[in-house]
């Protein structure tokens, strides 16, 4: 899947973005550094859009 907004550098090529997450909170149970990844996953998807 590609995707790039106009304006901006190339991003990685990546099959998955941050608003694919579903906000399910697996991750943030396990991350070692104690990120909640699902409120970094929303400020992600709301910067590139």
């Amino acid at each position: 899947m590609e995707r790039q907004k106009q304006g901006r550098a190339p991003a990685y090529r990546l099959d998955r973005h941050a608003d694919d997450c579903v906000q399910c909170g697996h991750c943030d149970r396990r991350c070692p550094f104690g990120v909640v990844q699902t409120a970094r996953m929303r400020e992600i998807a709301a910067y590139f859009g």
